[in-house]
């Protein structure tokens, strides 16, 4: 039923849970602005069919676990970062899946290159994506004066992390 279904559908099997921020927005409830929206404009940005048609690469395909027909786990093979102490590294992005991106447009953020970075540091950092934006990692959330002198210097990373930290402060 879903190798039937799901291609005219939901399209899982293509984009990957990031087909969810669609259906989360048409209905009110993609997390925006620490809860305080259901919906925002920017979403197209990060739509399922964006990761499909530019972002997803992987050629085979990826269940959580073996005989898993709808293999709706995805991953950008090739992304070149663009901050931090990695900044111009090509690497693997896992995912993002659609709690990391709904943890990134929860702090009012719509691009996709923030949302990959996120992904990818948190996970490089074993960081839990869903509770570092919501500041539950506060013994692990960094300065401003770390993250310099680590090498980052994008604006939207920044604001992700002082949102956790705002979060943390209460």
């Amino acid at each position: 039923m879903l190798r039937e279904h799901d291609p005219k559908e939901l399209r899982l099997s293509k984009q990957g849970t990031t087909a969810l921020s669609d259906i989360m927005n048409t209905n009110n409830i993609l997390p925006v602005n620490n809860y305080k929206f259901g919906t925002d404009e920017r979403e197209k940005r990060i739509f399922g069919k964006v990761f499909e048609d530019s972002i997803f690469e992987q050629k085979y395909p990826d269940g959580c676990f073996a005989g898993c027909n709808l293999a709706c786990t995805k991953a950008c093979e090739n992304y070149q970062l663009l901050t931090g102490p990695f900044k111009g590294k090509t690497v693997a992005v896992d995912g993002p899946e659609y709690e990391t991106a709904a943890a990134v447009t929860n702090l009012g953020i719509f691009d996709i290159p923030s949302i990959l970075e996120y992904a990818w540091y948190c996970d490089e950092y074993a960081m839990d994506t869903v509770y570092a934006a919501k500041g539950y990692v506060s013994n692990s959330i960094p300065t401003d004066e770390t993250l310099q002198r680590l090498g980052f210097e994008d604006k939207e990373f920044f604001q992700i992390v002082k949102a956790a930290r705002q979060r943390v402060a209460g």
